[in-house]
């Protein structure tokens, strides 16, 4: 996500006068970029990186004019869950938030300029309980969740590609 507004001094006004420049950049990260994610580390560890290069960003250009923020999601109702062959009707329905729901806190956090934005108030509580776990029991926990990932596929899922091949030419 990224936004810019810009606003310049007329020609003829005085030095100072109206001009004012206003930029917002925003990334997408995840409340994935808090837990240690055993089986899906890559992932983890790339959230994890924006949020704290996004808190740096947002310390080296305070006062610059220059807004920027993060957003750290739990489960999003999107395709991508179904994309990656996961059967979100065996997810628990209280983990997921809508997009709709990101966007309005993402620009009601803007509003408030702060630099990181986690929607929603079960996010929220989730993010502040696993604030009290130690790191070593959230990476089990998150290990006993993504290593048994099976557990959300779909059932006869073929692989990218595979359509219909038949099994010898597999």
């Amino acid at each position: 996500m990224r936004a810019c507004r810009c606003w310049s001094t007329p020609p003829g006004s005085p030095p100072g006068g109206a001009s004012r420049i206003s930029i917002w950049n925003g990334s997408v990260a995840s409340l994935g970029g808090y837990i240690p994610l055993p089986f899906c580390a890559t992932y983890g560890g790339t959230k994890a990186y924006l949020v704290s290069f996004t808190e740096a960003l947002y310390e080296e250009l305070r006062g610059s004019g220059v807004r920027i923020q993060v957003v750290c999601p739990g489960f999003t109702r999107t395709e991508m869950f179904a994309r990656a062959g996961a059967d979100v009707a065996k997810m628990p329905s209280y983990i997921w938030v809508s997009p709709e729901t990101i966007a309005r806190h993402s620009l009601a956090a803007l509003r408030r300029d702060r630099p990181v934005c986690i929607p929603g108030l079960r996010v929220r509580m989730f993010w502040l309980l696993c604030r009290l776990r130690t790191r070593s029991a959230l990476r089990r926990r998150a290990g006993e969740f993504f290593g048994n990932f099976e557990t959300y596929r779909l059932e006869d899922r073929a692989a990218p590609g595979e359509g219909d091949a038949r099994p010898e030419d597999r």
